[in-house]
């Protein structure tokens, strides 16, 4: 199953959307994700660029927990840059091997939780003294829906927060269109609510065409 998340700063919703079914998106490297469009980390090829960038090993650790109770989550994959998966302990907690290169992007994912994304800093990452401490918070998704990717649809959950998407708005990174049904599912933030804002997955970072950095200014992200 293809996997796309997208959150929307108007109000902000969180979605992930998955694609199945024939058409031009039916296996999981045409989806356009977290991970192959960049977001968990900006890797050595930018702009085209085949750069080889010298990486340093560095052991994170750390805790997820339920973003509304703060009790701890078992069973939770996270993972980083050139690291393996890592899964969380019954008291939420986890240790990851991974590679710092400027820093790296910690990524937490559960079925039935919206993805996050947390960033260990470049200082933090070469501290000899304590290994990087994240605190990771997964908000539960809060509606599912089944959309026909030809003929769109509306999702909305308990608060009204709704999204809608027009016919044929589901398309794979090279912009075929997917074909059959998607499964959506959305999870509103409140953008003036400091504590809801540290559930969004990541932060605005973002680096052009020219592979400078910047910041994304948009309704959506």
């Amino acid at each position: 199953m293809n996997r796309i998340s997208l959150g929307l700063l108007f109000a902000v919703l969180l979605l992930t959307i998955g694609c199945g079914g024939g058409g031009g998106g039916s296996n999981d490297n045409d989806a356009v994700t977290a991970d192959n469009a960049g977001l968990d980390n900006v890797g050595p090829d930018v702009a085209g660029l085949d750069v080889e960038v010298p990486g340093t090993p560095v052991t994170v650790v750390g805790r997820v927990v339920d973003f509304a109770t703060a009790l701890p989550i078992a069973g939770v994959t996270v993972t980083a840059p050139d690291a393996q998966p890592a899964t969380t302990d019954a008291d939420g907690s986890f240790s990851l091997e991974a590679m710092s290169r400027d820093g790296l992007a910690v990524r937490a994912t559960m079925d039935g939780y919206t993805a996050s994304l947390v960033r260990v800093s470049a200082a933090e990452a070469a501290s000899e003294a304590l290994p990087p401490s994240v605190r990771i918070a997964l908000k539960a998704v809060a509606a599912t829906a089944q959309l026909d990717a030809a003929e769109g649809g509306t999702i909305s959950d308990a608060s009204g927060a709704q999204v809608t998407f027009p016919a044929n708005a589901f398309v794979t990174k090279d912009g075929q269109p997917v074909s059959g049904e998607v499964t959506v599912t959305i999870t509103p933030i409140n953008p003036y609510d400091p504590a809801d804002l540290q559930a969004f997955p990541g932060g605005f970072e973002a680096i052009n065409a020219e592979g400078e950095p910047g910041t994304l200014f948009s309704f959506a992200v």
